[in-house]
């Protein structure tokens, strides 16, 4: 499953954003990087209901970073 999530807006992701990402998440996530403001990832292969608990503690967690700023 592939999922990609893309940022309107480069002041809310940053490089030190996305690196926090990517060391929190590294177990569970592929990230790839590119031009854009956008942070893509793969879930690596688990039961269906299982990556969709897990994409949703992702979209809390991007949800609270963003509040914060």
């Amino acid at each position: 499953m592939e999922v990609e999530i893309k940022f309107q807006s480069r002041e809310i992701i940053s490089q030190e954003l996305v690196k926090g990402i990517m060391k929190k998440y590294s177990n569970k996530i592929m990230f790839k990087m590119g031009d854009n403001p956008t942070l893509g990832y793969q879930l690596k292969g688990h039961k269906k209901e299982e990556l969709i608990d897990y994409l949703k503690e992702f979209m809390e967690y991007i949800q609270t970073i963003i509040e914060t700023k």
